[in-house]
């Protein structure tokens, strides 16, 4: 008997976002979601991270013309309970969603929530943010194994994402937090959090060739602490250029201050895509080179 799963259609790109129940021999819907992003564009790679307390008029004109030189966007916790104005019940992060939703359908957005609680709730929170009808939610894979299950049963449509270890953490912080190094801590979340069915990981660049073995390397992998050559790392400890990041396993990348570090958003957002270009090239000729020399 078959098992049925969601998976997303791969014969249009602009699609991706949408699902469809397919037929899987082998039971691996990671595996076929890993496919289904193999050959994105490298500025469909991008999710661009508005961590910014407003979204004004002038805001709304700079986004619609940054919309065809990235993947998606990621709304994070300041702007979702930053209210759009004085007084007003409408937030940042709800205003830009409705309006991403609204006039460009086929983007992605990852709702940055990073949700940590007992069971019940993680179930209620997926349950409400599966409403919003976003591509994706983060969750702490440093949470009970029951709660992470529940969050991925109620997710309905919407990716689960495990974030693993902030990428402003050192390794002596991480030891103080966990007992654990951050190269011990982040393959043990990622492996619990593949085990309770998430579909994709968040972890600074430097941890990605340690998901390349057990159930975790079915999980699609975003990073965020990428840089590009020569810029600040600013609070960020684990970092690397976006074109690294890639050329290393990564699926997505997330840049904010890369792209909002100045007013030519949609240039700087152009430069980021150049570096992963750069990224997949050599991704390719060291896949070559393994295989064939």
């Amino acid at each position: 008997m078959h098992r049925f799963y969601r998976i997303c259609r791969l014969d249009s790109r602009p699609f991706l976002n949408d699902w469809y129940a397919l037929p899987s021999h082998n039971g691996s819907l990671e595996v076929l979601m890993k496919a289904a992003y193999a050959n994105l564009e490298p500025h469909e790679r991008i999710f661009c991270a508005w961590d910014r307390p407003s979204f004004t008029k002038e805001d709304k004109y700079a986004v619609e013309k940054l919309v065809p030189h990235v993947g998606g966007f990621k709304i994070g916790l300041e702007a979702m309970h930053m209210p759009i104005e004085l007084g007003s019940s409408i937030t940042v992060g709800h205003a830009l969603r409705v309006h991403l939703q609204h006039f460009f359908p086929h983007l992605k957005i990852f709702w940055d929530i990073k949700g940590l609680d007992i069971e019940n709730t993680m179930a209620g929170l997926a349950k409400s943010v599966s409403h919003l009808g976003v591509w994706g939610f983060t969750v702490h894979a440093s949470a009970r194994l029951e709660s992470l299950k529940a969050a991925v049963r109620f997710a309905g449509k919407a990716q689960v994402i495990g974030v693993t270890v902030l990428t402003d953490t050192s390794d002596e912080e991480c030891f103080d937090t966990y007992n654990e190094k951050v190269e011990d801590t982040v393959p043990h979340f990622a492996e619990r959090f593949a085990r309770a069915g998430g579909h994709a990981l968040v972890s600074s660049p430097h941890e990605l060739q340690l998901m390349n073995v057990g159930e975790r390397q079915k999980l699609l992998r975003i990073t965020p602490g990428v840089r590009l050559p020569g810029a600040s790392t600013h609070d960020q400890k684990r970092v690397m250029t976006p074109g690294d990041a890639v050329a290393g396993g990564a699926d997505f990348v997330v840049c904010g201050r890369d792209i909002f570090g100045s007013d030519d958003w949609v240039g700087n957002a152009e430069r980021v895509a150049e570096n992963i270009a750069a990224g997949q090239q050599a991704k390719a000729r060291q896949y070559l080179a393994q295989r064939y020399i």
